[in-house]
C-alpha cells in the first residue's frame, strides 16, 4: 500500500469575509493549528472510506457529513483517481477544531490533496494543491471565494482580492505578531446560505 500524508492550516478572517464577493479586499491569517490527513491505497476498501478523528464542536461533523462526502467525491474525480484500481482509506486528525469559522473544511481539503499528491506522486506545487482544494470546497460552500483554501495552503497573513472571478493574493509582512482572541459559539453555520442572504440584502437595499 502507498501511504501519503498532508496537512492544512486553519484560518481567521480579520477583514472582509463574504464581502470579498463584492470586490472588498480581505485580510486573513493562518492559525497555528492544522488538520492532518493520511491516505492509504487499500484493496480491501470499496471506493473510499473515512475515519474522522478531528476534535469537533458537538454535532459539527454530523451536520457537515453530506457536504464532506460531496467534497471528497469532487476532489477524487478532479484529481483523476480511479477508485476501482486504487481504493482509498482516508483518515483525518490534527489539532484544528472541526467547527465553523476556522477554515475546517478548507484545511481538510488541503490536507487531503497533499496526502494524495504524496501517495500518487502527482508532483503538484502549492498552486496546484490550492486549486484542487478550492474545487473540494464546492461541496461545502456552493461557489467558494477561495479565501480559506488559499491561506490554508500558503499559511501566513495575506491580503486577498476577488475581481471578476480573478483571484489575487499578496503575503503581508507584519512587523510584530498579532494576538487574536477567538470565541466559540458552538453554532454550526452554512456559508452557502449566507451568500444567498447577502445577495438578497444587496438587491433589497443596494448601496
Amino acid at each position: 500500500m502507498n501511504t501519503g500524508k498532508g496537512t492544512g492550516q486553519g484560518k481567521v478572517i480579520l477583514i472582509g469575509d463574504q464581502f470579498v464577493l463584492f470586490k472588498v479586499s480581505a485580510v486573513l491569517a493562518a492559525l497555528p493549528y492544522k488538520t492532518t490527513c493520511t491516505v492509504e491505497i487499500d484493496s480491501s476498501v470499496n471506493g473510499w472510506t473515512l475515519e474522522d478523528n478531528r476534535m469537533e464542536v458537538p454535532g459539527y461533523k454530523d451536520q457537515k457529513k453530506e457536504d464532506q462526502v460531496n467534497s471528497f467525491n469532487t476532489m477524487i474525480e478532479e484529481l483523476g483517481i480511479n477508485l476501482k484500481k486504487t481504493p482509498l482509506k482516508i483518515s483525518l486528525g490534527g489539532d484544528l477544531l472541526a467547527g465553523s469559522g476556522v477554515g475546517a473544511s478548507a484545511a481538510g481539503c488541503v490536507a487531503f490533496v497533499r496526502a494524495c499528491n504524496e501517495s500518487f506522486g502527482m508532483g503538484l506545487n502549492d498552486a496546484g494543491v490550492n486549486y484542487f482544494a478550492w474545487r473540494g470546497e464546492f461541496g461545502y460552500h456552493g461557489l467558494p471565494s477561495g479565501l480559506d483554501n488559499t491561506v490554508s495552503t500558503y499559511g501566513g497573513t495575506i491580503l486577498y482580492q476577488l475581481n471578476e472571478d480573478k483571484k489575487k493574493f499578496d503575503t503581508l509582512k507584519l512587523k510584530k505578531p498579532v494576538e487574536v482572541v477567538m470565541g466559540n459559539s458552538g453554532i454550526t453555520s452554512n456559508t452557502a446560505s449566507l451568500k444567498g442572504f447577502l445577495e438578497e440584502q444587496r438587491e433589497t437595499d443596494p448601496i
